[in-house]
This record gives structure tokens, sequence and C-alpha cells, in this order.
């Protein structure tokens, strides 16, 4: 993978190239044929969860739906082999839109945690009911959340907001010719402005006080990594036990169904291209 000047490195992950996402080692080596998840009747199950548990129940799985599937998309935008300069930089800048919207996601779950879990209260009812490991994940999320941070900063200002500061930064002296070039297609779909994302990462370099970006991006991942893992620690744990102690284990465990979903791909066989023929 070549990857432009000024723009993003490949993080090893799993052993192979990807963006430092948490990869399962299943998404690598085992072509999984079958979902054994539990399912339930919802007639008997959702509705008669109270609606405190059941509002955080639903963003909390909705949210982690969400920010599975911007890992997943993520992980395979990051596979592309192509000597093309300008082909470089449309990967690269995909892959790096991806990431903005994945650190947004992760920030408006936490937001979901604090209102619907902590200040509705639920937290003094579940709280010495948590494993450990949840408890300790909801820790670091608070201190981290507590102060300013990346995650919010880039959320506010590169990802759901587009902030005309940040759109006004100029380039760095060392920038290229190639930096800030654009690229027009015979339609809206092959075009790209490369020169906005080189002013955009100008941002984040002063945001994470980095020399470069391959040192800005690698402190971004770090930070992505560090949130949505304890973010799925917590959700998950506190999802099953909800389910588990207001439908009961058995409720949930006597519905299992073995489903076959058929062959499913290794990703290093998938790739998103970012130009791609719409005629």
């Amino acid at each position: 993978m070549n990857w432009p000047p000024g723009f993003f490195p490949p993080i090893e992950v799993c052993g192979g190239p990807s963006w430092g996402i948490n990869l399962p080692p299943c998404f690598k080596t085992r072509p999984a044929q079958h979902d054994n998840s539990a399912s339930f009747n919802p007639s008997r199950g959702i509705s008669e969860i109270p609606e405190p548990e059941r509002a955080v129940l639903v963003a909390l799985a909705h949210a982690i739906n969400e920010t599975s599937i911007l890992n997943s998309l993520l992980i395979v935008s990051s596979r592309f082999e192509d000597d093309q300069l300008q082909v470089a930089y449309a990967q690269a800048i995909q892959m790096y839109s991806l990431t903005r919207m994945l650190a947004g996601k992760l920030h408006e779950t936490w937001i979901a945690i604090e209102s619907g879990y902590f200040r509705s209260q639920l937290s003094k009812k579940y709280h010495n009911q948590l494993d450990d490991k949840s408890i300790e994940s909801l820790r670091a999320l608070k201190k981290y959340f507590s102060r300013r941070n990346l995650i919010s900063d880039i959320r506010n200002g590169l990802a759901f907001h587009f902030s005309l500061k940040s759109a006004s930064i100029l380039p760095r002296d060392e920038i290229n010719d190639d930096d800030l070039s654009f690229y027009v297609g015979p339609n809206r779909r092959n075009s790209l402005y490369v020169f906005s994302e080189t002013v955009m990462n100008t941002t984040l370099m002063e945001l994470t006080h980095s020399v470069t970006m391959a040192e800005a991006f690698a402190k971004f991942i770090g930070e992505i990594n560090f949130v949505d893992k304890h973010l799925n620690i917590f959700a998950d744990n506190w999802i099953y036990f909800v389910l588990a102690s207001k439908i009961g284990d058995k409720v949930l465990w006597s519905s299992e169904e073995e489903i076959d979903i058929g062959e499913v791909p290794l990703y290093e066989n998938l790739a998103i291209p970012f130009f791609f023929d719409v005629t």
C-alpha cells in the first residue's frame, strides 16, 4: 500500500495493515458460516422493560450497531494496492472520512450514556450489579470525557459539524503541490478536492500537537481504539444484563436458534474503491 506524502500510515493490526481499529481475530482467520446469537420474542421482551432502561438499551444497541458498521467499513477501506498517487490520495481521504464519522458516533454514544444512564439515576440502580470489567470501562470513559479530548474536538469541528475556523487554517510550509490539488471527473461521484483534506489535516495536527500527519493520525487512532473498546465492554455487558434480568436467562436461551448465513468472505478479499464507473 502506498501512502501519499503527508497522509496516513498503515497501522498493524492482527498481522495485517489496517487503520488500527479493534479487529477481532475471527475477521481475519475464520470464515464463519453460522450465527449463534440468542434471540427472543419481542412481544414478551422489549415492551416489558421499563421505559428508562428500554430507552438506554435501544440507544446503546443502536450505537453499537453503527460503530461496528463503521469499524468494518474502515477496515475494508484500508485495503488497496495502487501505485498511482491520485488513487492513493482518494483512498486515504475515504478512510479518513470514515474515521471522523466513527469518532463522532463514539462521542454521541457517550452522550447517550451520560444522559440516559447517569443523569437518569440508572447508574445508582445498576452499579453494584455490573461486573468489574464494566465498572472499570465506565471509570475510564468518565475520566476521558471529563476533560477536553480529541474525540469530541473531532466531532465538533471535523465530523458532524463543519468548522469555518478549522477551514481557515493555512497549510504548513512543507505541503507540496499535490497536497493542494483537486480532481474533476465526468460526474460528482468521481471528483475529489484534495486541498480541503490537507487543510483539515492541519487542524488534526494542531489538535494532537503533532509535527507530522503520521504522528497525528496515530494518536487519533489510539484514542478511537481506547474509547471504542471501553464503550463496547460496558454496552455489551449492560445490554445483556438488562435483557437477562428483565426477561430472564431461560427465555433468552430457550429461543436460541442457529442461523446459516452462508459463506462469509475474509476481509483480506474485500476492498472499497473510491473511484468507480457510474455509467
